[in-house]
């Protein structure tokens, strides 16, 4: 019976969700990288967070592949296309604005088990690829593998949380709760109808499970949900913030 072991393994995390992983992941191997681990005795598999890649040590001794093929494999690079299956995703997460290019996180000069960061590819081959140089898993003194944990993470988008308030007759009202929000601004909406405008004083993340409880200070009190995903637009008018989340309340 073959044993295996880890050659290298890539963790992804989204701080949008509340158990931190990265759900609704859809991760694949390239046809290149499949045919490069089928040649090298390479095992894929999918994981709880991510994914993993096994040798298989017997192979690998028996052949004695480090020491005959050194060159020859401190030169390959296995290249895995992921994205999510979620239609909200780019709206509740952190991404570089108006890139259509694949974001490309490399394992190149992180040593050991570490952070993969990217860089914005030159075209669109898909949302992401992971890109594993093997030459950073090889230890060439001793002629031996070191495995490597990699951690792909991603951060909620923080905007501008705006609640527009309709059929208010007090104008008094005011917004309380763990979010701090600023004076209200009587405004009008595209079909005409006067509305209440609290917008938050800063930009706050967007989570899968609401985290800050806030209310308008009625009575009884009228606790207000968070922003719906689906509801984030860019925000035209600051400077600083770049994205708002708009809900409506109706009294």
């Amino acid at each position: 019976m073959s044993t295996y072991a880890t050659f290298f393994e890539i963790n992804f995390s989204h701080s949008y969700y509340t158990d931190g992983k990265f759900h609704e992941l859809v991760v694949s191997p390239t046809s290149a990288c499949t045919s490069l681990m089928k040649r090298f005795g390479l095992l894929f598999r999918r994981t709880d967070s991510g994914l993993v890649v096994l040798y298989n040590v017997d192979f690998w001794e028996r052949a004695n592949l480090i020491e005959n093929q050194l060159k020859e494999i401190e030169g390959l690079v296995c290249e895995f296309g992921f994205h999510s299956q979620n239609v909200s995703f780019s709206n509740f997460t952190d991404l570089p604005e108006n890139n259509l290019n694949t974001l490309i996180f490399s394992n190149k000069g992180v040593s050991g088990n570490g952070k993969l960061s990217y860089t914005i590819g030159s075209e669109r081959q898909g949302f992401a690829i992971a890109s594993i140089s093997w030459s950073e898993l090889i230890e060439e003194k001793t002629s031996s593998i070191k495995s490597a944990a990699y951690n792909i993470s991603f951060d909620s988008r923080k905007t501008i949380w705006e609640y527009y308030v309709l059929n208010y007759s007090n104008t008094e009202l005011r917004m309380e709760g763990d979010i701090k929000f600023g004076v209200p601004k009587p405004t009008t909406l595209e079909n005409g109808q006067a509305a209440l405008l609290f917008a938050s004083r800063g930009q706050v993340p967007v989570y899968q499970t609401q985290k800050n409880k806030i209310y308008l200070n009625i009575n009884p009190e009228r606790f207000l949900p968070a922003p719906s995903v689906a509801n984030i637009a860019p925000l035209t008018s600051s400077k600083s913030a770049k994205f708002s989340s708009k809900t409506y309340v109706y009294l």
